[in-house]
């Protein structure tokens, strides 16, 4: 059963996200996060959800929806996010359940991303795994549920920087490849501002990385010499 034993954190962490959004998970209640005028999750996302979902329910390209003001365009509307995999994937629920499980897959995401850096960084199980439990319900998360988009591009930036540290230590280029995926993602997430954030972030550190890792091997040459 030894090969079940580095799943043990994942699961942990996976269990603890979806008892806290038990009601949201079982459809019982819908997550609702409020703002001085409304809400953006009811008056913003769910909106959005709805028209990508009849969209692609009827065989046709969500290009623009006449239902929204005197036309809305929802391709050219980046914060609907109607090319992000995430939400091709939950087409087949209804729209407020597909919001609700993309908000909470998208802490996992969050979650699963830092355990997994923190652990590559030789951090012990339990401290990578508390990581990853405080980074996918800290404020950034929770104050933020309201803004779909922006906490899904967040989620990615682990994963960014888990890239970016596995091709400083072994030079294969599939790791670049990934970061790169990685970014692709997060431009169809559809939030601007948190993309900029994460490529920015993680190219710096992948940059840092590299020059350490350089300064190590001239240090080494001169020491041989």
């Amino acid at each position: 059963m030894k090969f079940l034993k580095p799943l043990v954190p994942p699961l942990i962490l996976i269990t603890v996200i979806l008892v806290y959004f038990f009601p949201a998970v079982t459809g019982a209640q819908s997550i609702l996060l409020g703002d001085f005028t409304g809400s953006d999750l009811l008056d913003l996302h769910y909106p959005f959800r709805y028209f990508l979902n009849e969209a692609y329910r009827n065989g046709s390209f969500p290009l623009w929806t006449q239902d929204l003001d005197m036309g809305y365009p929802l391709l050219a509307e980046g914060q609907s996010g109607p090319l992000f995999p995430l939400h091709i994937l939950l087409l087949s629920l209804s729209p407020l359940q597909a919001l609700n499980l993309s908000i909470v897959i998208t802490l996992i995401i969050a979650g699963i991303g830092t355990y997994v850096f923190c652990h590559r960084l030789q951090i012990s199980e339990t401290a990578s795994l508390l990581a990853g439990i405080s980074f996918a319900l800290s404020g950034v998360f929770i104050a933020r549920l309201k803004h779909v988009n922006y906490i899904e591009v967040n989620s990615l930036l682990p994963w960014a920087f888990l890239c970016a540290e596995m091709f400083t230590r072994t030079s294969r280029p599939r790791w670049i490849l990934l970061l790169f995926l990685v970014y692709s993602l997060a431009i169809l997430a559809g939030s601007p501002n948190m993309t900029f954030i994460v490529v920015l972030s993680s190219f710096a550190y992948l940059v840092i990385r590299l020059t350490k890792t350089a300064d190590r091997s001239k240090t080494k040459v001169a020491n041989f010499f």
